[in-house]
């Protein structure tokens, strides 16, 4: 939650209540209305501000079938200034477990003994030509992570894995899979552009209709949606508190 734009309403809201036993039945009227306007208001702001047209800047295909290969994205303009994921979307297969050994998903390297994953995907975003931020895969990491993990400890968790999603997993659940390729500060009004190299082929992955997603930074979202909720209910709570008050103080000021 971003504390420096609710910490300003909540002082106005306490000035405002411990002045409230000396206000007219008219003021009190007033300022329950106007807190109880900034209260909706909020929630209309944010589905302006941050409404998905804004805040996911490229959706895009990415060929994983053939190697050595480069995908280049058309321009993007960013709406919003923030952080931004980087993420390959990819449908569901054959769950969880195959998508975090076949994407090298990090917290999955107990989970795949003996199996190669087959993402091995770098990208560069640039502006106007000149590269401002790039990451990759790493692959040769996750193995050696994979490889420090003692052999019994790794069987004991794997067989955890299986007895949780055997009762967990919906085999009618199709939401796509989303593995994070990494992450830039955009800046809005901004153009940018992405280039991928495909430095080998996932033949299983290119399967599942691999998609690049970029979109503001879901952390970033859920903080501004925490804060602009925690505004509205501020603002509404007082408001309609003040509203009460002015309902049982008399017409005119004693």
């Amino acid at each position: 939650m971003r504390l420096e734009l609710l910490l300003p309403a909540v002082g106005v809201a306490i000035v405002v209540l411990s002045l409230s036993g000396r206000l007219s039945r008219r003021a009190l009227a007033i300022f329950a209305m106007a807190f109880l306007a900034f209260g909706v208001g909020a929630f209309a702001l944010l589905q302006i501000l941050y409404p998905p047209s804004r805040t996911q800047a490229l959706s895009m295909p990415l060929p994983l079938s053939a190697a050595d290969t480069t995908v280049t994205s058309k321009p993007f303009t960013l709406a919003v200034t923030g952080p931004f994921d980087i993420s390959l979307q990819l449908d569901r297969g054959d769950g969880v477990l195959s998508f975090g050994c076949l994407t090298a998903e990090p917290g999955f390297e107990a989970l795949c003994p003996g199996r190669d994953p087959e993402l091995d995907v770098t990208w560069t975003l640039s502006e106007a030509g000149a590269r401002v931020a790039s990451h990759g895969s790493d692959v040769p990491w996750w193995k050696m992570r994979r490889g420090a993990i003692d052999p019994a400890a790794a069987r004991a968790k794997l067989a955890g894995f299986h007895a949780y999603a055997d009762h967990a997993q919906d085999p009618s659940d199709q939401t796509p899979l989303y593995h994070a390729l990494g992450s830039f500060d955009g800046i809005a009004g901004h153009t940018y552009a992405l280039e991928f190299r495909v430095n080998r082929a996932a033949p299983t992955l290119s399967r599942l209709h691999p998609r690049i997603i970029v979109g503001l930074a879901a952390d970033f979202t859920q903080s501004i949606g925490r804060t602009y909720l925690a505004f509205a209910l501020l603002c509404l709570a007082v408001g309609a508190f003040m509203l009460l008050r002015s309902f049982s103080r008399p017409k005119t000021a004693p």
